[in-house]
């Protein structure tokens, strides 16, 4: 019996060193806004995404954004309407953290842009007929769309990634409402964004 209890508990503590030294080790950036004068709507919104492992790299990066709105449903005016933003694909891999500094090819970070004139979903019948016309001519920013609905509405963001060795899976998440939105553009070698009064 002893052996069996030594057993489960060696089994357990084997488990806990695997899921906290191999599951991948990600920051997630805060939603950015940055000037883009390629778009009718002036703006682009990117989330950046930085594997912090100096050993590991990771692997099968995902990342899904929804805007989730209250009061756009009149027969139930505190439902929640949720819409699908598209994400702009890119490479799924970052690769690991030099030992000191940075990669002159930034290959442990990666930006994603979001489609926010591509929504969809099946709250997408009750956008307001303004909200679909600028998203259709590209002029809709995201602050506009969150105002659209009560106070409360906001964007969830979900990062996933698979660890190089383990395989083990981990997903990120975050809500971001419309006065955390943050202007300016990505500092090289972090998540942290420098507004333009900075540079």
């Amino acid at each position: 019996m002893a052996a069996f209890v030594v057993g489960v508990a060696s089994s357990i503590v084997a488990w806990m060193v695997v899921a906290a030294q191999f599951v991948p080790r990600i920051e997630v950036s805060a939603l950015n806004e940055q000037p883009d004068s390629t778009k009718p709507s002036g703006v682009r919104y990117r989330v950046k995404v930085r594997n912090r492992s100096r050993v590991w790299r990771v692997g099968d990066v995902s990342l899904h954004v929804r805007v989730i709105v209250v009061g756009w449903n009149e027969d139930h005016p505190t439902s929640r309407t949720s819409l699908i933003v598209p994400v702009a694909d890119a490479f799924p891999a970052l690769e690991r953290r030099p030992l000191r500094g940075w990669s002159k090819d930034h290959d442990e970070e990666r930006s994603y842009t979001l489609h926010l004139n591509e929504l969809h979903g099946g709250g997408l019948h009750r956008l307001p007929a303004f909200v679909t016309t600028q998203a259709r001519e590209d002029t809709l920013t995201m602050t506009r769309l969150l105002g659209t609905g009560r106070t409360d509405a906001f964007v969830r963001i979900a990062v996933a990634a698979t660890h190089g060795v383990s395989g083990l899976r981990r997903t990120y998440t975050q809500k971001v409402r419309a006065g955390e939105i943050q202007f300016g553009d990505f500092q090289q070698g972090t998540v942290q964004i420098v507004p333009p009064s900075a540079t």
